[in-house]
């Protein structure tokens, strides 16, 4: 649950890290202290094959979607805010498909001499086509979702080999249609001791306790808590691994199933290489961990993430990335996801330091319960983004 926005992966989202992406294969960009804010325009063609992965009766869609950003960056000896707000505009042959959606993902970073604090927080007023995919599966046009987190850390230093971490997170998503979809909350606390045994490895032992429950429509509960211990090693400055287990207790409580007990073990490993501005950045992840859904219930997920991005040259980059979700039901209900299975292939030029042209192929299939057989879909995006190289405003 710790990291349960970063499992949802909805698609807007990945087109702003590719946005982010192509606009990065350029000349860094050093900010002095005081804030700034920025400005990007940028839009995509997109043909998909199959927008909302049905089984049978696809219809092939295809349009523009534009989107005009604004970047916050502000520097103090002691601090950093970043705050990226983005408007995609749709417009497609299919006319339910045609939205106006917003996103907002910003962050907060505070460093004393022996304590930090960090805030992220993620705002979504998107629709369901893009929020479900890699969830519940229940991909519709038109129904409006809103959704919003927050997550909260908190360092302190006991002594140079020795800290403690407190961290949280809270989640809410809302939709505009309930008979197919329940609004929820979730959120998450977990406390953490960790121990510098060598500059290169870090050991941690914490206890991590979560809690779900409905917020219109059909009753659901559930509460989680269990002990976690993780390891993180790091090869060399650009290489990095780090592992976790843990094992919890959880209590569901449902209005038509009552109250039930179970338990389950759950771990995240991942493994990085490279860091911004290498010719080379990859990193994998494999995660099992408790995922909210709009179905009403706690979902356990499995997860495995590959990124590989490589700059033939300065100016020219390939991306190539792949996901894998596998959920675990406790109410298996007919028409919800059983896996998803996503794979994608980038490449982007700058063909000057503030314009960018890029293009995408990105395959999909989605497995659903109670139906055999797989939807498949194919995507294909060209990408136009350009970065004035001056900011809008700064104090």
């Amino acid at each position: 649950m710790a990291r349960l926005w970063r499992l949802r992966r909805p698609i807007t989202l990945a087109l702003a890290s590719l946005l982010g992406v192509v606009c990065s294969t350029g000349a860094s960009t050093v900010y002095a202290d005081g804030f700034t804010v920025t400005g990007k325009l940028g839009g995509k063609f997109e043909m998909d094959t199959n927008p909302l992965l049905h089984k049978k009766g696809a219809q092939t869609l295809y349009g523009w979607t534009s989107t005009p950003q604004l970047i916050l960056t502000g520097r103090t000896p002691d601090l950093t805010v970043d705050s990226d707000s983005f408007v995609n505009d749709g417009r497609f042959n299919l006319d339910e498909f045609s939205s106006t959606d917003f996103h907002n993902l910003s962050s907060l970073n505070y460093q004393g001499e022996k304590s930090y604090f960090r805030m992220d927080t993620g705002l979504d007023y998107d629709t369901t086509r893009t929020s479900e995919i890699g969830a519940s599966g229940n991909n519709r046009a038109g129904v409006r979702h809103t959704g919003f987190h927050l997550a909260p850390e908190f360092g302190y230093d006991v002594t140079e080999d020795q800290e403690l971490v407190l961290s949280a997170s809270y989640a809410a998503s809302f939709y505009g249609s309930n008979p197919q979809y329940t609004n929820y909350q979730s959120a998450s606390f977990t406390p953490k001791y960790q121990y510098n045994f060598t500059m290169r490895d870090t050991g941690f032992v914490g206890i991590q306790a979560t809690h779900f429950n409905t917020l219109k429509g059909p009753s659901s509960k559930g509460d989680s808590a269990g002990p976690l211990i993780g390891w993180t090693h790091r090869f060399s400055d650009r290489f990095t691994t780090s592992a976790d287990v843990g094992y919890h207790l959880t209590r569901s409580e449902d209005k038509f199933q009552g109250t039930s007990w179970d338990s389950d073990y759950f771990y995240d490993f991942s493994l990085t290489y490279g860091v911004p501005g290498d010719p080379d950045v990859a990193s994998i992840s494999v995660e099992r961990a408790l995922q909210p859904q709009s179905s009403a219930q706690l979902v356990t997920q499995t997860a495995i993430s590959l990124q590989e991005q490589h700059h033939f040259t300065p100016r020219f980059v390939g991306i190539l990335g792949a996901t894998y979700n596998f959920q675990d039901y406790s109410e298996s209900d007919d028409g919800l996801e059983k896996d998803y299975v996503e794979a994608s292939a980038a490449l982007q030029y700058n063909v000057t330091q503030e314009l960018v042209v890029g293009s995408s192929y990105r395959y999909r299939q989605q497995t659903t319960i109670g139906d055999s057989g797989a939807a498949k879909g194919h995507t294909v995006m060209l990408t136009l983004t350009y970065s004035p190289y001056m900011s809008l405003l700064s104090w």
